[in-house]
């Protein structure tokens, strides 16, 4: 069982650096089992094919940033729908969500770069796509509790729903794909979350 364990964690760090380097499409089955010095046979037996042994790597982090963004949905409803809730409170809270999710992804660093631009031709090349469909979606979800508390109807069009669910998830992504440092992406998380705060304040007119 050891054996079999350092197998499977060999062949995955191999398949990590083969993926970052050359990315899904052009990574080499067969060179990964080279560089970890085992058969073809034994990396069948633990990973079906290329897609399965890409998606060992990136599955539970794709999974984790999803779940990230329902719960923020549900947690900015309560906030934002809190009457004595002030515009600073907000940001501060924002700021502090930013953070946190800044801290995981580069905690996971390599699993996203994979996700965001390594994953062409896998099950998962449409990543970017979904979490920007998943953040439209929680976004129309927040906004129609939010003017419903507020005993108003949603105004908001859709073109302008999909374009800030495009500027919130590139703003993120663009921090890892543009090479910064943890610490100067920690900085850079602040801006982003008091510049997007600051918008949905005079949006929704919260006062």
């Amino acid at each position: 069982m050891g054996n079999e364990t350092e197998t499977r964690e060999r062949l995955l760090k191999v398949a990590k650096d083969e993926f970052l380097e050359l990315g899904y499409e052009k990574a080499s089955m067969r060179k990964i089992c080279k560089k970890a010095g085992v058969t073809t046979g034994a990396l069948y037996f633990f990973f079906k094919d290329k897609n399965d042994l890409f998606a060992a790597l990136v599955k539970n982090v794709a999974e984790d940033v999803k779940m990230f963004i329902i719960h923020h949905t549900e947690k900015e409803q309560v906030i934002y729908a809190e009457a004595k809730t002030t515009p600073q409170e907000l940001i501060e809270d924002g700021i502090q969500q930013g953070r946190e999710f800044v801290t995981y992804m580069y905690a996971n660093k390599e699993a996203f770069l994979l996700l965001l631009s390594k994953a062409n031709g896998s099950a998962y090349e449409n990543f970017y796509d979904e979490l920007v469909d998943l953040m439209e979606k929680n976004t129309l979800q927040f906004l129609d509790h939010i003017t419903s508390v507020n005993g108003r109807e949603n105004e908001i069009n859709p073109y302008t729903m999909h374009w800030l669910a495009h500027l919130e998830t590139s703003s993120f992504a663009q921090l890892l794909t543009h090479g910064l440092t943890l610490e100067e992406a920690l900085i850079q998380a602040e801006i982003i979350a008091k510049y997007l705060t600051g918008g949905w304040l005079e949006i929704l007119k919260k006062e």
